[in-house]
């Protein structure tokens, strides 16, 4: 069992996740004001 690794990819993955959240939101923020 490699505990740090198992560790460094659950890391990995939450980075991931919040940086297409924030980009999502980005993106959201330019659909509603095109739309207006």
């Amino acid at each position: 069992m490699d505990y740090d690794k198992a560790q460094d990819v659950i890391i990995t993955i939450l980075e991931v996740t919040t940086s297409m959240l924030k980009e999502i939101k980005k993106l959201r923020g330019i659909f509603v004001k095109a739309k207006k």
